[in-house]
């Protein structure tokens, strides 16, 4: 299930493009009150080309994204949709719309219950290249959180729980994105399957880049393991409650 090579370039893209439209808006910032001399990366008459430079970042990191989540999705990419009617595409990337984030060499760092660091760890940390995005698993309504400013148990020095994060609500479970690096989709966005939401990264308490993924029900976390597609992110026992591998528990 290892998404095409042009998925890593398209993400890299992605991140270069993030990286130039944090230097606009940094740029931009530091000139608030001079209405009347430079408001871009260099003197201009006016603000009109921040406008253009803006929306140019726009419409590029929108492009990026959308490649970006037709490879996550289809785990084919732009090539495997090549000479096959829109059907055959629309029908794969329905088969593949339960994995909340892939990529070459994905692997699983803890699983769900108790580990030698959490008592219990209440989902499944997924991993994968700092900044891969992260997308919806479910149609449903989506909210940016920060975790508590509280210490970690592990690991000891750092705060702030999941970190960055944000939940996913569908009706009858909630699933949960933590230690994200920043965010795409708005707070309170009703979104589809598989549309992007932020990326991976390692806030909170963390030791590295991953995703920790979680499954509420009923109020209280679940095995997410039922719930995902079949073989992800590693090969599922035969009770279907364990799907991280060799990994602890």
């Amino acid at each position: 299930m290892a998404a095409p090579a042009a998925l890593a370039a398209t993400l890299a893209r992605l991140r270069s493009i993030r990286a130039l439209g944090g230097a606009v808006t940094r740029a931009s910032a530091g000139h608030t009150g001079k209405r009347f001399r430079s408001c871009c990366l260099t003197a201009c008459a006016g603000c009109a080309a921040c406008v253009v430079v803006a929306g140019i970042l726009t419409l590029a990191a929108g492009t990026a994204l959308v490649a970006a989540t037709a490879s996550l999705v289809t785990g084919a990419g732009s090539d495997g949709c090549r000479g096959a009617s829109r059907q055959t595409c629309v029908r794969a990337a329905g088969a593949r719309a339960g994995v909340p984030m892939n990529c070459p060499g994905l692997s699983v760092s803890q699983g769900f219950g108790d580990t030698p660091w959490e008592h219990p760890h209440t989902g499944i940390d997924i991993v994968c290249p700092p900044d891969t995005l992260v997308v919806a698993v479910v149609a449903g309504v989506f909210h940016r959180d920060e975790g508590a400013p509280s210490a970690c148990v592990f690991p000891i020095g750092h705060s702030g729980g999941l970190g960055t994060y944000g939940e996913l609500d569908a009706g009858g479970f909630t699933f949960v994105y933590g230690h994200l690096g920043g965010f795409v989709a708005p707070d309170g966005a009703r979104v589809i399957a598989g549309q992007p939401l932020g990326f991976e990264g390692a806030t909170g308490c963390a030791t590295g880049a991953h995703l920790h993924f979680e499954v509420i029900s009923g109020g209280r976390p679940v095995d997410p393991c039922p719930l995902l597609p079949a073989g992800y992110p590693a090969a599922h026992d035969p009770s279907g409650l364990r799907c991280w591998g060799s990994v602890p528990p």
